[in-house]
This record gives structure tokens, C-alpha cells and sequence, in this order.
């Protein structure tokens, strides 16, 4: 991502939004090394007293969902104008609900090319296994089916994440992180 922590209004910083709320905790530490929260906030996480809760809130920043998200690059591309790019990292259990793809065919109508999407495919909805588990080929031909540039890719292998990121293409993108065999990929 481009971003300049020393000037964290640039009009020209990349956006990233959290829509899994349970990876809460990685959040706030990137928070704490980016110099946003001291890192003795941490040693607060779920107390009463502090705003670090286990599970992502509203009142927090970069904690909307998807369609918040297509919003950012809907304005970035088309009133700002700006080269910045907005990444979304959602739950899968969060891709059986049907506002995410009313959100992805928005970002498709309007061509929303500076939006990322990457789903985090750990098969585990809020109560119960997310319902199409390490199902691969599904997830990308949903995506393709919404308007999508969708990409497969090893989850673990950073260059081929960082390739994946550096795909230009003139519609919205989804980067499907496919988890190791080890934990039971299917695709």
C-alpha cells in the first residue's frame, strides 16, 4: 500500500478497510506500529475500560463493510480523481450475506478498478464452518460472475500475493488467498 503515516489525511494514501471483525487484534497492532496507538494500548485488549475489543466496532476507524468500501473508490475514482487504491479484507462466513454482493456488482457497474478485495477463506463462519469452506473455483467464478477480475493465489507465498497485487486491470479485483494443504484446501 502507498501510505504516509507522518501524513495520514494525504489525499494520496491507499485506504484499508477491515471487514473481518474478528481479526481485530492484527489490526490494532498495525495500528501500534504505525505510530496511531501507543503499544502499551495493547496490554488493554477486551478490558472494560479500553475501546480495543475482541471483535472490530463501529466507533473505530477502517472498520466498515464492503459497500462502505465501494464507496471510498467510487469517490476516489470520480470525485477526488485520485490514484489511490482501497483494499478490503473480508470473512468468508461475511460472503453469505447478500450485502457484500449487492457491493461487488456496485463496484462492477461502475468499473471500481482501484478496489481490492481478499478474502480471508479460513472456512469459519460466526457459529458454524462458512458454507462453501475451501471451495476455490466457486469463490472466483461468483466473483467473475459479479464483474470481478478474480485471482487465485497461495496464500503463503508473498511473491505471489505481491504479483497478484500488481495486476492492473479496468474492473474491480478479488485476490482469493488459497490456505496451505496443511489446512485442508480443497482448490
Amino acid at each position: 500500500m502507498r501510505y504516509k503515516s507522518q501524513d495520514p489525511r494525504n489525499l494520496h494514501n491507499d485506504r484499508f478497510v477491515l471487514s473481518k471483525g474478528h481479526a481485530a487484534p492484527i489490526l490494532y497492532t498495525v495500528w501500534a506500529e504505525a505510530g496511531f496507538l501507543p503499544k502499551a494500548e495493547l496490554l488493554n485488549l477486551r478490558k472494560i475500560s479500553s475501546n480495543l475489543d475482541w471483535h472490530l466496532v463501529p466507533k473505530q476507524a477502517s472498520t466498515d463493510g464492503l459497500g462502505a468500501t465501494c464507496g471510498m473508490a467510487y469517490t476516489g475514482k470520480y470525485f477526488d480523481k485520485a490514484s489511490y487504491r482501497v483494499y478490503c479484507m473480508l470473512g468468508d462466513g461475511e460472503l453469505s450475506e447478500g450485502s457484500v454482493w449487492e457491493a461487488m456488482a456496485f463496484a462492477s457497474i461502475y468499473k471500481l478498478d482501484n478496489l481490492v478485495a481478499i478474502p480471508d477463506i479460513n472456512c469459519l463462519g460466526q457459529t458454524d464452518l462458512a458454507p462453501l469452506q475451501h471451495q476455490m473455483d466457486i469463490y472466483q467464478k461468483r466473483c467473475e460472475a459479479f464483474g470481478w477480475h478474480a485471482i487465485i493465489v497461495d496464500g503463503h507465498s508473498v511473491e505471489e500475493l505481491c504479483k497478484a497485487f500488481g495486476q492492473a486491470k479496468h474492473q474491480p479485483t478479488d485476490i482469493i488467498p488459497r490456505p496451505s494443504r496443511a489446512e485442508g484446501s480443497q482448490g
